[in-house]
């Protein structure tokens, strides 16, 4: 009984064994097969470590694209900000520079209806004055004329007039002869009214006391 079990025990054994031997093969197949991918992959791995360089570079290159275009987006950004602000403020000034030119209109429009008022007072205070000055004008020329007749008259009746004395009532008087007025006799306390008696009062007044002086040195 004691053999068969060693036999029974071997054969299991032998069993085991042969097991073994299919799954070291199994294993050394699988082996075989992962050593030549490892070869494999060792023959691609320098392709891809360059690749995985270049991929890296090109990582770093758009890295560095998107800083720089987030930098000039900032840019872009903040100029448009200031852009909008400068655009805002504007046009407050555009608003305020319409509200200025309509008051402005407004202003003109009342300036040139005052002007044209002024004009018209203008044109009417000139016309006034202008007939004033043409009245004064002809007042003048009028004056002028009467001056010159008044002259020439005053002339006449200096050469045509004759003084003599006479006595009358005793009284020795100054008389006037013209050629173009009547005999005048001028007592010393007699006041005249015609412009040409009294042009030449003083001159008779002085003449008569001139001769009364004569009669009291003949005495």
């Amino acid at each position: 009984n004691k053999n068969i079990e060693l036999e029974f025990e071997l054969l299991r054994l032998r069993e085991r064994y042969n097991g073994l031997i299919a799954h070291t093969n199994t294993l050394k197949y699988e082996l075989n097969n992962v050593q030549k991918q490892l070869h494999e992959k060792e023959k691609i791995e320098p392709n891809l470590n360059v690749d995985l360089e270049k991929e890296r570079r090109r990582a770093d290159e758009f890295d560095n694209d998107y800083k720089s275009l987030k930098i000039k987006y900032d840019d872009v950004c903040e100029r448009i900000r200031i852009a909008t602000h400068q655009l805002e403020h504007v046009q407050i000034v555009l608003e305020e520079t319409s509200r200025r030119c309509e008051q402005l209109e407004k202003e003109k429009s009342e300036i040139n209806a005052q002007s044209g008022y002024l004009s018209q007072n203008v044109l009417n205070v000139t016309s006034k004055y202008k007939d004033k000055l043409n009245i004064i004008k002809v007042r003048l020329e009028q004056a002028e004329r009467e001056k010159r007749e008044v002259q020439l008259h005053n002339e006449k009746f200096q050469n045509d007039r004759q003084p003599f004395d006479v006595k009358k009532d005793g009284i020795l008087e100054s008389v006037v002869v013209t050629k173009i007025f009547d005999v005048k006799i001028i007592p010393s306390d007699h006041s005249l009214s015609d412009e040409y008696e009294n042009r030449y009062l003083y001159e008779l007044q002085q003449e008569r006391k001139v001769t009364n002086f004569k009669m009291i040195d003949n005495k």
